[in-house]
């Protein structure tokens, strides 16, 4: 392939080249510091595609949060696909976790940065953030480490795994709550 312009090498930098190939996510990898592209283009393109490159502050600032400040995180147990939590992000949480690998957050309640795990021992490593094509919501893909994820206690007295553990079933005409 012959590159010819400034544009072509940003393109080529991002592993993406001139086959119009679409970008179908984008990932934060935080513990190599990197940006990971995957890609899917026509037949002839290297569909699939993962390149990795240098995770530089310019393209954080591109995050699109509310006027708020806020983003929207849904954080994702990185093994089983369980969602943890859902909660958000100011940039200086985004960047702190970024910057730490720890899962940190916005608390609306008390109008303050949270760290997860900063309080209960039970931290949240984050494995990759995935930031959606409009990039104004984020994934947090995580390996627990501790006790569980959410606040309260199941009926043994233990953390919870999750913050979601119960479910709203419909059944003979009437909704029920069921804990999962």
């Amino acid at each position: 392939m012959n590159y010819d312009s400034k544009r072509d090498m940003g393109l080529f930098a991002c592993g993406l080249g001139k086959e119009n190939i679409k970008i179908e996510d984008v990932r934060i990898n935080c513990e190599q510091n990197s940006l990971v592209y995957l890609v899917s283009g026509p037949l002839n393109a290297d569909i699939g595609y993962s390149k990795e490159i240098e995770l530089k502050p310019e393209l954080i600032s591109k995050i699109r949060y509310t006027e708020n400040g806020l983003i929207p995180v849904v954080t994702q147990d990185f093994r089983s696909g369980k969602v943890l939590i859902v909660s958000f992000a100011t940039k200086e949480a985004v960047e702190n976790t970024i910057k730490t690998g720890n899962a940190t957050y916005w608390k609306r309640s008390k109008n303050m940065l949270w760290i997860k795990g900063a309080t209960s021992g039970d931290f949240l490593k984050v494995n990759e953030i995935i930031v959606n094509e409009n990039k104004d919501f984020l994934i947090y893909h995580v390996t627990p480490l501790g006790k569980g994820a959410c606040h309260t206690k199941d009926f043994e007295g233990n953390p919870r795994d999750t913050c979601y553990y119960r479910s709203i079933v419909y059944n003979n005409g009437l909704f029920s709550l069921k804990y999962i």
